[in-house]
């Protein structure tokens, strides 16, 4: 069976790759059961030192919910804090990499539209290229009540006429009481450094 995909196939190009830079004692990872272990072996080690028992409880819950959705929703990749040195601050936070198509083989122009009109979607740093727009939900695991404040973010894949978008989602978790702190703020400025150093590689045949 071969393992090349349908544009392959047809002989046109594979998208271009794509990096971001992230912070320390982070990782890209595939959406598989080996990488929801390592991420929960790394979580339970963080916990555990900060004797937490019970914050790793609802997170292995949380983590596992997630890699449902991720898989559901079609991601095709995330960047965690897995596997980081030991003493390197980790912030509860997590980056899923979606790749966004238009129904039909249309553009992607009139989703567009619909993020700046409806959701109030705007330029990362004034980029045209990158549109951001933030969410948030209150998520309750075994009577704890945890915010997760989700930071999307839109770019069209160089080469596919704006048919294809590389999405990114971060998720970051934080408790009710701290919504209004700057240290919530500081993350997600953080991560907007990260999406704001997206560079594309050049693709191959």
């Amino acid at each position: 069976m071969s393992s090349m995909g349908l544009r392959e196939q047809l002989g046109m190009s594979k998208d271009p790759d794509f990096v971001i830079d992230v912070p320390e004692g982070w990782s890209r990872r595939d959406v598989t059961s080996d990488s929801m272990d390592s991420m929960l072996e790394s979580l339970k080690t963080q916990f555990m030192r900060a004797h937490q028992p019970a914050m790793y409880a609802s997170m292995k819950r949380l983590v596992g919910e997630a890699f449902d959705g991720m898989k559901q929703s079609g991601a095709v990749g995330f960047y965690a804090p897995v596997d980081a040195p030991e003493g390197t601050f980790l912030m509860p936070a997590s980056i899923i990499v979606r790749i966004k198509r238009a129904d039909g083989g249309a553009s992607l122009d009139a989703y567009v539209r619909t993020l700046i009109d409806q959701r109030g979607a705007e330029k990362l740093f004034g980029d045209p290229r990158t549109l951001r727009f933030e969410e948030r939900a209150v998520v309750r695991v075994e009577g704890q009540e945890f915010i997760n404040n989700s930071v999307t973010y839109l770019s069209p894949i160089p080469g596919s006429s704006r048919k294809r978008a590389v999405e990114f989602v971060a998720s970051l978790v934080s408790l009710p009481q701290d919504e209004n702190q700057e240290w919530l703020a500081a993350q997600k400025s953080l991560i907007d450094l990260c999406i704001a150093s997206l560079r594309w590689r050049e693709s191959k045949n």
